[in-house]
């Protein structure tokens, strides 16, 4: 099975309309959004729809979070706060409610979906470097998971049964056997 994992859209038509015809050109099996749909760009409304759509594989971003309450968006800085406010008065009571039942992991055959960390999901941190990625590795359940949330892709790995934490070398890698990997797609 072939799977298309993106994430933090953040409600850009052009962009989730260019990585949909990809995906469709590449006739991928399995689509899984790892959160963020909304927030920041221009139409929250209408690229919400769309992923749903496209997809029922779909974990809660902390800007999804925020638009439907179920983060307090405090958190954020005075921009990201007014972008929030903005995109929660332009979705519609349908898709509040829709955003209000995501859930904050998916797991499928041998990988784990998340948002921003594995450890704990509903707390959005970032993951930064082999500190943190050491973190949601060993709370891993599976020998592969992917997150999103930072804009930055980077893969670590580390032994199954712990040990040092590597950063993979930008490009293509090979899962290897008895070791967890966390991608950042």
């Amino acid at each position: 099975m072939r799977y298309a994992i993106f994430s933090d859209v953040h409600a850009n038509w052009q962009a989730w309309q260019a990585v949909r015809a990809d995906m469709l050109r590449q006739r991928i099996g399995t689509l899984v959004c790892l959160g963020d749909v909304v927030g920041y760009g221009p139409r929250p409304l209408e690229v919400l729809a769309s992923v749903r759509e496209a997809t029922p594989n779909l974990v809660l971003g902390n800007h999804d979070a925020a638009a439907c309450g179920r983060l307090d968006a405090s958190i954020f800085n005075p921009r990201a706060q007014a972008v929030i406010e903005w995109t929660r008065e332009r979705l519609d009571g349908e898709s509040l409610e829709f955003l209000n039942r995501v859930p904050l992991r998916l797991d499928g055959d041998g990988i784990e979906f998340v948002h921003a960390e594995v450890r704990e999901p509903g707390e959005f941190g970032y993951i930064d470097g082999p500190g943190p990625a050491g973190d949601s590795l060993r709370a891993m359940t599976q020998p592969l998971a992917f997150i999103g949330h930072t804009h930055l892709p980077v893969a670590y790995t580390m032994p199954e049964k712990g040990g040092l934490v590597e950063q993979l070398p930008p490009g293509d890698f090979r899962l290897k056997r008895g070791r967890r990997t966390l991608v950042n797609v």
